[in-house]
C-alpha cells in the first residue's frame, strides 16, 4: 500500500470517532468546531493569497 494511501486510511477512519479537545479549560473543541477552523484558516489564506498576487 503507498504511503498517501495508507495516511488516508488513517485520516478517514480516525474521523469515524468523535474527539473532544479541551482548549486551556476553557472550550470543549469538537470534531465540527475543528473543520470549521480549518476552513475558515483555509479560506483567509487563499483569499490573502489572491490579494497578494494581484498586486
Amino acid at each position: 500500500m503507498s504511503p498517501i494511501k495508507r495516511a488516508l486510511t488513517l485520516i478517514l477512519y480516525n474521523s469515524q470517532k468523535g474527539i473532544n479537545i479541551n482548549a486551556a479549560g476553557m472550550a470543549n473543541l469538537n470534531n465540527e468546531l475543528l473543520v470549521s477552523i480549518v476552513k475558515n484558516a483555509f479560506s483567509a489564506i487563499t483569499l490573502l493569497r489572491a490579494l497578494t498576487m494581484e498586486s
